[in-house]
This record gives C-alpha cells, sequence and structure tokens, in this order.
C-alpha cells in the first residue's frame, strides 16, 4: 500500500510542478493570462496538499517516528530539515 501512495505522490507532484510551472510562464501579458495563472496555482497547490495529507503525513507518525530512536543525528537533522522547509513551503503557498 505504501508503494501506492509514493507513486501517487509522485505522480501528483509531477502534475502540480507542470501546472504551476505553465502558470509562471504563461502569466505574462493580458489580464486572462493572469487569471489562468492563478487558477493553475491554485490547482497545484491543492493537488500539494492532497500528497501531504494522504501520503507523506500518514507514513511519517505510523512508521518514521516510532523508529526515531534508531536514527543516527544526521537522518534526524535531515528529517527536521525537510520537515521545516516542508511546513515552510506549504504556509508561503497558502500565503501567497
Amino acid at each position: 500500500m505504501t508503494d501506492l501512495l509514493g507513486d501517487i505522490s509522485l505522480v501528483l507532484n509531477i502534475i502540480s510542478l507542470f501546472l504551476v510551472g505553465i502558470g509562471v510562464v504563461g502569466r505574462k501579458g493580458s489580464k486572462n493570462n493572469f487569471l489562468r495563472h492563478g487558477y493553475l496555482s491554485i490547482l497545484g497547490f491543492v493537488f500539494k496538499l492532497v500528497t501531504v495529507f494522504v501520503a507523506m503525513i500518514p507514513p511519517l507518525l505510523t512508521e518514521a517516528l516510532p523508529e526515531l530512536r534508531e536514527f543516527s543525528i544526521f537522518q534526524v537533522s535531515f528529517l527536521g530539515i525537510k520537515l521545516a522547509l516542508g511546513i515552510g513551503g506549504t504556509v508561503m503557498g497558502l500565503y501567497a
């Protein structure tokens, strides 16, 4: 089941990246392009939120946290940095 969630997460993240990329590239010009940019960015962010809440948080709580005692200091540091950047990116996406 975890592999399926990982695959779905990867596909949704790739779709999200393309949507935001198309929105950023096409934002120059008329007001219609700004509307398209906004809609594509919102849709990309929604896809990203789905992957966070469905495929990233549940495995973290069920698999990673119980095994945290077995992690090296490097792995714990990496996990902390990854969590901080992910939370920061999500907050910035909500703010924008």
